[in-house]
């Protein structure tokens, strides 16, 4: 950071600082404000976190039977579907994950407007969810499509992070309502297997409503600035100017020292050496460790859920025993999205009591869940479900607020690829492991959920200790420094 205040004020000689006075305009830039942002949160609720959705989307695919899997009776999946589904959930979520490294270089350099092509590959993943596999079909479709729908998630929110700098006050809860509505985006899917089991909606028409209403956010994603906002920024709109853009506050930079090559690739090497520096630093280690083993935890009791609940009712195999699985799933899917509405109430609790002591809840619920999870009981899987939901958001919350109070806005999208990169692996491969446990070694549910425990205390513990030092050491910023000046 040095180097780049070095730099700019060395070179800079010719920077125009004239303020500019918005508060002719404020109510027009108030309006546009605000609707950017909420259909930045619409978008993000249609096409983001879709995968948390999976035990509805898995309930119908199996009532559809899309994969053909041979089946005693026709109404009662196999062990061997139910496993292939729930390992089919872990590998699209590792996919997701390892996208990011690509698309958050790409969002970086051409601006947010480049999220009209992640909006676009997702529309695509979803319609090819119509197509069903067929005998003598080489190409599995549905499973593509699968894999499409979920590839971009990840990046929509450090995508559309950088919105938070257009709420100075309450940024760390515009940044929790980001995160919150990737949870939240499981309504989709709940929604849909609503209308499906009681309205008996051919499941068609359903996921291709859905894919329309994605289609429509490519237009507005194209629309978006092609700059990300910094703190004090405001908002216009013009059609003239290709729909939304950028206002900067009180700083005007010349354009020819934007054009100059030699001052970009200045830059790009003093960024480059910001982004390795954040990279290797004790703040990048302790939220992978706390994300990557949340998502470990909650993946895997997501992919299964409907297993463990057979498990937990000790009814003998049969429709009995699959219709009870059925069922716990689907109420779980639906108070999910409502116990993720904290993740909202965590920003507020960031913005007013900072990171450390807002951070304790979340992590005492996701060491509960830990807990809860070995209690034998089905109805106890609900405070369970709702619990892990919970601490989940208000954990990614947490982690990106302590991100973006640390890595500037310009190079986010990087740091958030690559964190996420290497979460991919752990993420998709132990769950999938765990669940080995469970197919192939015959471990019960409560043997593995029991494994778990001692490391998410550890983890969480570790996590809130260095919050606490950073807090202490006055390391994390109120706000980002306004001073700083940002070229690119």
């Amino acid at each position: 950071m040095k180097e780049e205040s070095k730099y700019l004020k060395d070179n800079i000689s010719d920077v125009k600082t004239s303020i500019i006075n918005n508060t002719e305009n404020r109510n027009g830039n108030d309006k546009i404000r605000y609707i950017i942002t909420i259909l930045s949160f619409i978008q993000i609720f249609l096409s983001s976190g879709i995968i948390l959705g999976w035990p509805s989307l898995a309930n119908m695919i199996k009532s559809e039977h899309i994969f053909k899997f041979p089946r005693e009776n026709p109404t009662i999946p196999s062990l061997a579907e139910e496993v292939y589904l729930a390992e089919l959930m872990n590998s699209s979520l590792s996919w997701q994950m390892f996208s990011t490294i690509f698309l958050g270089f790409l969002i970086d350099y051409f601006g947010p407007k480049f999220i009209c092509i992640c909006q676009l590959i997702t529309t695509i993943g979803t319609t090819l969810i119509l197509i069903p596999e067929r005998d003598g079909v080489i190409i599995n479709f549905s499973y593509i499509g699968i894999i499409l729908q979920n590839l971009c998630g990840c990046i929509y929110i450090p995508t559309f992070i950088h919105m938070s700098n257009l709420f100075p006050s309450n940024k760390a809860m515009i940044i929790s309502t980001l995160s919150t509505l990737y949870g939240f985006s499981s309504c989709v899917f709940l929604i849909i297997q609503f209308l499906y089991d009681y309205f008996s909606i051919k499941f068609n028409y359903l996921i291709g409503t859905l894919a329309l209403l994605q289609g429509l956010f490519i237009v507005f994603s194209f629309m978006l600035p092609s700059e990300t906002f910094e703190e004090g920024d405001d908002c216009g709109f013009s059609l003239s100017k290709g729909g939304f853009y950028k206002i900067k506050k009180n700083i005007i930079i010349n354009n020819e020292i934007n054009d100059s090559f030699i001052s970009k690739l200045k830059l790009l090497i003093i960024n480059t050496k910001i982004l390795i520096n954040h990279i290797f630093s004790r703040l990048f280690l302790f939220q992978f460790m706390l994300g990557v083993f949340t998502l470990i935890s909650v993946n895997f009791y997501l992919s299964t859920i409907s297993l463990q609940i057979e498990e937990l009712s000790h009814l003998p195999e049969g429709e009995l025993r699959h219709n009870q699985g059925y069922f716990w799933s689907t109420i779980l899917t639906f108070i999910a999205p409502f116990g993720s509405l904290i993740g909202v109430y965590q920003g507020y609790l960031i913005d007013k009591y900072g990171l450390t002591l807002s951070s304790f809840v979340p992590c005492i619920l996701l060491i509960s869940c830990s807990l809860f999870k070995l209690i034998p009981y089905v109805p106890i899987q609900i405070l369970t479900f709702v619990t892990y939901t919970t601490s989940q958001e208000a954990i990614f919350g947490t982690i990106y607020s302590l991100i973006a109070f640390n890595i500037p806005s310009n190079i986010i999208c990087r740091f958030s690829s690559i964190n996420l990169l290497l979460q991919s692996y752990p993420a998709g491969y132990f769950p999938n492991l765990l669940i080995s446990l469970f197919f192939e070694n015959k471990l019960t549910f409560f043997q593995i959920n029991l494994l778990l425990v001692f490391p998410t205390f550890i983890i969480t513990t570790l996590f809130v200790i260095y919050l606490y030092y950073k807090e202490e050491n006055k390391i994390i910023p109120n706000q980002i420094d306004e001073e700083r000046v940002d070229l690119v």
